[in-house]
């Protein structure tokens, strides 16, 4: 992994909702036994995996895009 590009987290709270989801999924789906695996013994697994996040994201300002978003929006409904 070329780590110019990204960096490693752990995993937060809703990371891990979805990480579960998504492995829940694909066991039902698959039939996967690593998923199955993985789940049996989520307490310790889940310590294992990483976010894998593009150091682009952090240049972006979502509370700036929200915002611009939320006025556009405004002007929209009042301009209606």
């Amino acid at each position: 992994i070329n780590t110019e590009y990204v960096r490693f987290d752990k995993i937060k709270p809703n990371d891990e909702d979805l990480l579960l989801k998504t492995l829940h999924n694909h066991e039902f789906h698959t039939g996967s036994i690593i998923a199955k695996k993985i789940l049996s013994d989520w307490d310790k697994q889940k310590r294992l995996f990483v976010k894998v996040v593009p150091l682009a994201l952090d240049m972006i300002d979502f509370n700036k895009i929200y915002k611009e978003q939320y006025f556009n929006r405004k002007l929209q409904v009042f301009n209606e």
